[in-house]
């Protein structure tokens, strides 16, 4: 009786371990439907400086300049989003809060952004719209667009603290829809990858 006993509490177990893992189509790749353990942080190596600047030098590359933090992160969504905060896509500098020493004082708010044609970019005051057209090349260094600002978007009297920031609101396959919103004034703005029109 108490092998039997052993036998199903070992069997009960062993089908609640494998009910945290999935294992399409069989084989050895699996996946867990639960997070590991936390708290999920950064190195502790705050950037310094922004290094030489010399030119064709990408700013991650630059001595004593990174991004990593130690603060635990929350992704930049409004109050009611219920989407998987995405890590990996042309508009992750707007749902993420990069940090930067480079006195761009953009890291609330965006990073450049290409869902091209259009470059764009969110500010305290709305979104940065351009159509760069005519890349600047220096054979073995550069191959990159002027940062110009071709339209800028915005509500008048907006002006959204870095304390706030631009917030994402949606995102599908291939656009996003950004807010902002400084307790007076609310901009919402949709931008998608291939159009040449921003929402």
């Amino acid at each position: 009786k108490k092998t039997a006993n052993g036998l199903i509490c070992y069997l009960l177990f062993l089908n609640l371990a494998q009910a945290q893992q999935v294992f399409p189509g069989g084989g050895m790749g699996s996946y867990n439907l639960t997070f590991p353990p936390g708290p999920y942080s950064y190195p502790n190596n705050p950037p310094s400086s922004c290094g030489s600047g010399a030119p064709g030098v990408s700013h991650y590359q630059r001595p004593g300049h990174n991004y990593f933090r130690s603060a635990i992160e929350s992704p930049k969504v409004v109050s009611g989003f219920s989407q998987h905060p995405q890590t990996n896509d042309w508009w992750s500098s707007a749902i993420w809060n990069y940090e930067t020493n480079c006195n761009w004082a953009i890291a609330p708010y965006s990073f450049y952004m290409y869902p091209h044609p259009l470059q764009i970019a969110a500010t305290r005051y709305g979104l940065r719209i351009s159509y760069e057209n005519d890349p600047v090349i220096v054979p073995t260094l550069t191959y990159i667009h002027h940062r110009e600002t071709h339209l800028y978007v915005g509500l008048q009297g907006m002006d959204v603290p870095a304390s706030v920031g631009t917030k994402v609101k949606r995102y599908g396959d291939w656009d996003v829809t950004l807010q902002w919103d400084d307790g007076t004034r609310r901009l919402e703005a949709t931008a998608a990858h291939g159009s040449p029109y921003v929402y």
